[in-house]
């Protein structure tokens, strides 16, 4: 087609489509173009939108990175703090007084075995060592040589001291210091000896990501403990890029490289106020970047997978596509999943009345949500909700602890206020039941009606005790007067008692336990609560 047929009037243009050699655009080509124009532009913002939920992502990291790090150093200091307080108490000894060293000997010896540490060492002014718990009383024992213990004497104050070998033990520890105060200057300093492994295993305690290391070094950069592979690393210095940049900063981050097999590595790295002490956390660089990687991979599959359906789509189906129908997807892919949804006005009638539309049902389809775990008389969660909830708080108590009780509840005497009144009256009476329930349990625990006059109430990390304390204020609130619009109504409330995991191993158990119990309290009279029979 030549540009002076394509640009003439709309009558020339049909002649020479149909009697000359050329011929206007078709819909396809156009659609293609629009194809093009709808599928390229997006697309590139989807990359750059994802590049910075990356960058937003690796901000995330780093600050988690670094929490982790700084809650790390919480360990060690945790650690370093219960040996000190041990030494403290120690200190106060009265057989330092009396400067009956064997006797402390003793008594130092019998603190061993409730303490986290290894061995005691009593130095006096002179260097001396005058007790180590790793030697009988009495046996000849070496000059103290180490300068962070014997500066105590100087300072006054506690000290930690960095990575050495112990003469008395012969392998690689640390210590911790306190001054021994009498008559207003230090008598002696009382060390504590720690084992490397110690602070190894309490790294070893913390939950971190495949292939992350964590390692804590002392004031001079030398690995004081490393997991994983301590044995490796255990009293070698440190990569010297990060103990430079240890010591100059209280906390931050470096790039650099493994020492074990080259692994380029960004170490994030927080120093201990207590100790000096550093503690690093080291986080493979690749996987910061794969994830970058696989969303753009993800992002060219499918821009080009849509780009290829897109140009068919349009050549074959016509005018049948319009860029406004994409408005819909996303709404409708989220009402799919069972989200909110609000769709805005759109340009072309017949999709504002689909959005419109995708927007009421989502509004029905979240009510319904609503309406299928909530009880429509009280608001309460009903039972298909409770069961749910007890499953998975038995779930995590499993992997966590701690008990759970259950409590069920009969109101004694509504059939007579429900027959004598009325169905309004008796709901009425459920409503401010379910009111009263709500306004005396925790946030943290459920209350739910279970079909009728019967109600439950879950009670999270509460034991028989607890549950028989909650159990006689709801027998006395739910027996209180009602006072409704027709008049003051006397019923009352009879409780059945079950604990997991003591009376139950399942939700199932646990309901049919408490159920029978709360038959047997209503089986004693109004206003009873029983607990289980296998409690």
């Amino acid at each position: 087609m030549n540009a002076s047929a394509s640009s003439g009037p709309a009558t020339d243009r049909r002649a020479v489509g149909r009697g000359g050699s050329a011929s206007p655009k078709s819909i396809r080509f156009w659609l293609v173009l629009l194809v093009l124009a709808s599928v390229i532009p997006p697309s590139l913002i989807a990359a750059f939108l994802i590049h910075l939920d990356y960058r937003h992502g690796q901000a995330r990291l780093e600050r988690d990175a670094m929490a982790t790090t700084h809650a790390l150093v919480a360990v060690v200091d945790r650690e370093l703090a219960g040996s000190r307080a041990a030494l403290i108490a120690l200190a106060s000894s009265p057989h330092l007084d009396a400067h009956d060293l064997a006797a402390f000997q003793s008594q130092a010896s019998g603190v061993l075995k409730d303490v986290n540490v290894n061995n005691f060492v009593l130095i006096d002014a002179e260097r001396r060592q005058r007790v180590n718990t790793l030697r009988p009383f009495g046996s000849a024992l070496p000059i103290e040589r180490n300068a962070a213990l014997l500066a105590i004497f100087d300072t006054g104050r506690p000290a930690v001291t960095d990575l050495f070998v112990g003469p008395v033990a012969h392998r690689p520890l640390m210590a911790i210091g306190v001054p021994v105060q009498r008559a207003g200057s230090v008598a002696y300093v009382l060390a504590a000896g720690l084992w490397t492994d110690r602070l190894s295993r309490a790294l070893l305690t913390q939950p971190l990501p495949e292939h992350w290391i964590a390692g804590v070094y002392d004031s001079a950069g030398v690995v004081v403990a490393r997991s994983p592979l301590v044995e490796h690393f255990l009293g070698q210095p440190g990569p010297p890029s990060l103990v430079r940049r240890m010591a100059g900063a209280p906390d931050g981050w470096i790039d650099d490289t493994s020492a074990l097999d080259g692994t380029e590595m960004r170490s994030y790295f927080a120093r201990s106020s207590v100790s000096n002490w550093a503690v690093a956390l080291g986080v493979p660089r690749a996987g910061m970047s794969a994830e970058l990687q696989r969303s753009l991979l993800r992002l060219a599959l499918g821009a080009g997978l849509m780009l290829v359906a897109s140009i068919a789509g349009a050549w074959i189906i016509g005018g049948r596509i319009a860029r406004s129908t994409r408005a819909l997807c996303l709404p409708a892919l989220a009402l799919g999943r069972g989200e909110a949804v609000t769709v805005g006005a759109l340009p072309l009638k017949e999709l504002d009345e689909v959005g419109s539309a995708l927007t009421t049902t989502s509004t029905l389809l979240q009510q319904a949500l609503h309406d299928a775990h909530h009880d429509s008389l009280t608001g309460l969660a009903n039972r298909t909700m409770f069961e749910q909830f007890l499953r998975q708080r038995i779930v995590d108590s499993k992997r966590a602890g701690g008990d759970i009780a259950l409590l069920y509840i009969d109101l004694d005497g509504f059939k007579a206020v429900n027959d004598r009144h009325g169905h309004h009256v008796g709901d009425d009476l459920l409503r401010e039941a379910a009111r009263r329930l709500r306004a005396n349990v925790r946030l943290s625990d459920i209350a739910a009606r279970l079909g009728g006059d019967e109600f439950a109430v879950m009670l999270h990390g509460t034991g028989a005790e607890g549950a028989v304390t909650v159990a006689q204020n709801l027998v006395g609130q739910l027996s209180q007067p009602y006072g409704l619009g027709s008049g003051v109504q006397s019923i009352s409330a009879s409780v059945g008692i079950a604990v997991y995991p003591q009376d139950a191993s399942s939700a199932e158990q646990l309901l049919h336990r408490a159920d029978e119990a709360m038959y047997r309290a209503k089986a004693q009279g109004r206003r009873r609560y029983a607990a289980s029979n296998a409690s």
